[in-house]
């Protein structure tokens, strides 16, 4: 059952969000930051809700099958019971015994099966209420956000010293939430990161083969020169182009994660000034 193997992964990065946020939201968050929060808890709402439906409906199946099952079983032991029967050969007899063992032994397979699913549904309820807290704790943050645009929320420039040791110790906490929520999202998400090596490995060969007709288009057409110096670091390239197409992908990773990401945008997009200065000095 995928429920089965999911739930555990998604039961243990919720908790880890739910614990970073209320961490979060112990101090002034800007709308931007809250709304992304919103919008990752909405998600994990979504996906319990429909295990939930996944696992009501199938849940109804067991119980339709079992219902089968008894009606069968019953006619079954009437037959075996009737007198008719009594007067037939013994193998008849057992194989109608057989076929009542077999209806029992599927039943209580069918019963295992039940109780499974209504202990998933339950987590699942379980996790879709922390869910709504945690949802409401930041749709209150919001309407506090809002209403507080225009209040001074941070220390005047000559307080910043007297506050300092609050940072810092906030600060830490926040470290331990993120981290911790960092660690779970890539240990439940391994192959996003294989797929994003993928593709910057694809776009490192495309980048490096459109590199050799490059030199030759620029003495063609002298303005695109200027352009030229983008294929002299196909590695680099090809990273910042990767993070434009699998952006979206990383749309509900952690705030960790994703300033780390900014940052590795940035050191590529960095290189290519430098590289063509280079070129110049050449």
């Amino acid at each position: 059952m995928t429920v089965e193997n999911r739930l555990p992964h998604l039961t243990k990065e919720i908790d880890l969000r739910t614990a970073e946020n209320a961490k979060l939201l112990t101090a002034s968050l800007p709308l931007e930051l809250l709304h992304r929060l919103e919008v990752t808890l909405q998600n994990f709402n979504d996906e319990l809700s429909t295990w939930n439906h996944d696992l009501t409906e199938y849940a109804k199946a067991l119980d339709e099958q079992l219902a089968h099952l008894d009606q069968l079983s019953k006619v079954w032991q009437s037959t075996l019971q009737s007198p008719e029967l009594s007067q037939a050969a013994p193998e008849i007899l057992k194989r109608v015994q057989s076929l009542i063992d077999s209806i029992g032994r599927t039943r209580q397979a069918l019963e295992s099966r039940r109780a499974t699913a209504l202990t998933l549904e339950g987590r699942v309820l379980e996790s879709t209420a922390q869910v709504q807290t945690a949802s409401s704790a930041v749709e209150q943050a919001e309407a506090r956000a809002v209403k507080n645009l225009l209040v001074q929320d941070s220390p005047p420039i000559w307080g910043l010293e007297i506050s300092n040791w609050r940072e810092e110790s906030r600060a830490s906490f926040f470290w331990q939430a993120s981290l911790s929520v960092l660690s779970a999202y890539i240990k439940a998400r391994p192959t996003i990161f294989l797929l994003h090596a993928i593709i910057i490995l694809i776009l490192v060969v495309v980048v490096h083969w459109l590199r050799r007709g490059v030199h030759k288009w620029t003495e063609e057409e002298p303005s695109l020169r200027r352009a030229a110096p983008v294929f002299d670091l196909p590695f680099s390239t090809a990273t910042a182009l990767s993070f434009v197409i699998i952006a979206p992908v990383y749309s509900l990773a952690p705030g960790l994660l994703q300033a780390i990401l900014g940052a590795a945008v940035l050191i590529p997009t960095a290189l290519q000034p430098q590289t063509k200065s280079i070129r110049r000095a050449k």
